[in-house]
């Protein structure tokens, strides 16, 4: 699969959970790979891609707040796991 078909996949998960939460919302990454079938692998390359779309990838501030499947589904981007995500 190619970058930009996996970003298209992240941004229409992230649509939809944006349509449940509300505009600009900050979204868990294992709620959004729970949308797709994307191995993380993919998925890090689509949100990689989406940053030039205005998508962010964020850590946890509260790394408390994480479970095991948030930690498996982590995204190793700019040297930092990250574990959100949303469209500025």
């Amino acid at each position: 699969m190619n970058n930009e078909r996996a970003a298209q996949i992240v941004a229409t998960a992230y649509r939809t959970r944006e349509a449940q939460y509300g505009a600009k919302a900050i979204v868990g990454i294992t709620s959004l790979m729970e949308l797709t079938d994307l191995t993380v692998e993919q998925f890090e390359a689509g949100v990689i891609a989406l940053s030039a779309q205005g998508f962010v990838a964020i850590p946890e501030s509260n790394q408390k707040m994480l479970t095991q499947e948030d930690h498996n589904n982590a995204l190793w981007i700019g040297n930092q796991w990250k574990h959100l995500l949303y469209a500025r």
